[in-house]
């Protein structure tokens, strides 16, 4: 049931193109991940799925970056990346 509203909820977000279908350079979003990890990982306890999307946005180039989570937002700053934290109940 979850999972079905998720995607009625994802596809709406596509077809008003509040989200859109990217393509990555998955070495390129690796070697960057890898480079993001060796500068911030000990300093801001960020995670490998953090660097990750950190590294992917940053290859993207994207405009805004949001999440729920302290330590990518804590290293989304660091790289330059406009973001938003959003919590439970508040976009």
């Amino acid at each position: 049931m979850q999972l079905e509203e998720a995607l009625r909820l994802l596809d709406g977000d596509l077809t008003a193109r509040r989200l859109v279908g990217m393509s990555l350079d998955f070495p390129r979003v690796f070697e960057r991940a890898s480079e993001l990890s060796a500068r911030y990982a000990s300093k801001l306890l960020c995670r490998s799925l953090d660097v990750l999307h950190v590294a992917s946005a940053l290859e993207l180039r994207i405009e805004r970056f949001v999440s729920a989570d302290d330590r990518q937002i804590a290293l989304a700053r660091e790289c330059g990346l406009a973001a938003r934290e959003v919590t439970a109940g508040r976009a």
